[in-house]
């Protein structure tokens, strides 16, 4: 009778979401002008899946029940910090309502 695996024996390592960042933190250093459609993929998946580590890793702590508190009151993004305005450089695929918010002065 084979055992069954779980994801801690197929993670290659990666056990904490600090150990996912890291991981995305390479995979960015893969990006360069004209960067292979591969290592794109594998830095949008492991970003993506990063918060889902995040969410599960961090849901008993004392402070996500805050911050899921606080963004549930803030419908169309704005629970974002007010700093997030200049991470974002290309805001085409946003909706109209959130761009409102990103330009407004502090």
């Amino acid at each position: 009778m084979s055992k069954q695996k779980t994801l801690q024996h197929i993670s290659y390592g990666l056990n904490t979401p600090q150990d996912l960042l890291d991981k995305l933190l390479h995979d960015a250093e893969k990006i360069t002008d004209t960067p292979h459609r591969y290592d794109l993929f594998n830095f949008f998946v492991t970003a993506a899946v990063l918060y889902e580590w995040c969410h599960k890793y961090y849901k008993s702590h004392p402070i996500s029940e805050e911050l899921i508190a606080a963004a549930a009151d803030q419908p169309n993004f704005e629970a974002l910090p007010l700093e997030s305005a200049g991470w974002i450089t290309d805001n085409s695929c946003l909706p109209p309502t959130v761009i409102l918010i990103l330009v407004q002065p502090c």
